[in-house]
């Protein structure tokens, strides 16, 4: 609902205060709403399951060392916390328990949880039961890997937060002078909306604006 709620305040602003065709707006606005509400909520996700995962790799390898086995020290994290991880490591332990074949048990639950990470987890795991092997020097090894990539990760952003932000100004200039010239110059404003020749500074501006955030996201994906 949340995506909708601001769609449609949005929406009423524009037809209210600004006058942009409703239709650009309801083409525009909607999709982005959704997808940025889509976004938000899936890095949240990715950041708790960080925290979560690390937490969990400490307590199987502890459990592991006490002398517990891989099922015993899922069930053991499952019961202990309370959290989207713990309760996929129950459902694990639970279908392994009832003979389920562990590949697919084991690939059902990376794809609710489709990370980097969880997969070299699984693959250590299905190593470990079809070959034997050190499994507690293989989860400490694991968490330490995922500890430096998101130090690497937030040192990543830190470094680029500022070209970030300055390429989100940038891109939001034109349109924050489009809206004010509704205000400083309706006539201008109306000209630019409708009239024919007018259209041409408007696509110019909307396809430059275009190209442009996409350079920058290429260049940014690539750094």
């Amino acid at each position: 609902m949340v995506p909708v709620v601001i769609s449609l305040m949005l929406i009423l602003v524009n037809k209210m205060y600004i006058g942009f065709p409703a239709h650009w707006i309801a083409i525009a606005v909607i999709p982005i709403a959704f997808m940025t509400c889509y976004a938000i909520l899936n890095k949240r996700k990715r950041k708790q399951f960080n925290i979560d995962f690390s937490e969990a790799l400490t307590t199987l390898s502890g459990a592991i060392s006490s002398g517990r086995t891989f099922l015993q020290a899922m069930s053991d994290y499952a019961t202990l916390s309370d959290n989207a991880l713990s309760r996929e490591f129950g459902i694990i332990g639970r279908r392994l328990n009832m003979g389920e074949d562990a590949e697919q048990v084991f690939y059902d639950s990376w794809k609710r949880f489709p990370y980097r990470e969880y997969y070299f987890f699984i693959v250590a795991i299905l190593l470990n039961i079809q070959g034997g092997g050190r499994l507690k020097e293989v989860l400490i090894k694991l968490q330490k890997a995922i500890s430096t990539g998101i130090a690497m990760e937030k040192k990543m952003l830190a470094m680029t937060s500022e070209m970030r932000m300055a390429a989100k100004i940038t891109g939001a200039i034109p349109f924050v002078f489009l809206i004010l010239l509704k205000f400083i110059s309706p006539e201008n404003f109306e000209f630019v909306l409708f009239n024919e020749s007018g259209k041409v500074i408007l696509y110019y501006l909307l396809g430059s604006e275009l190209i442009g955030m996409l350079i920058i996201k290429f260049l940014m994906r690539g750094m």
